[in-house]
């Protein structure tokens, strides 16, 4: 909440530097709902921004780990046909 009132007051001092004053505490309210809303405004924006990125992230998390488990896959034959390989050698020193 202490972030709200810094938003408040950052928009309550930018309505008074444009040379806007206010004059009856009912303008006062509806500034301070707005901010509220404002603010309220922006945190379902982050919370979407948010969701998008991680969704992104785990599609791309995904491809990577499919894409790792094809590797691993092409890389097993020839390991094992390295090792047959390897094992008929002359070891003589």
């Amino acid at each position: 909440m202490r972030d709200g009132r810094f938003v408040v007051l950052l928009f309550l001092t930018g309505a008074l530097c444009l040379g806007g004053t206010i004059s009856s505490p009912a303008e006062t309210g509806t500034i301070m709902k707005e901010a509220r809303e404002m603010v309220e405004a922006m945190k379902e924006y982050a919370i979407q921004q948010k969701e998008t990125f991680q969704r992104a992230a785990h599609e791309a998390f995904t491809a990577v780990q499919q894409q790792i488990a094809v590797l691993q896959g092409k890389v097993r034959p020839m390991s094992a046909s390295a090792s047959g390989r390897s094992s008929g050698i002359d070891q003589r020193t």
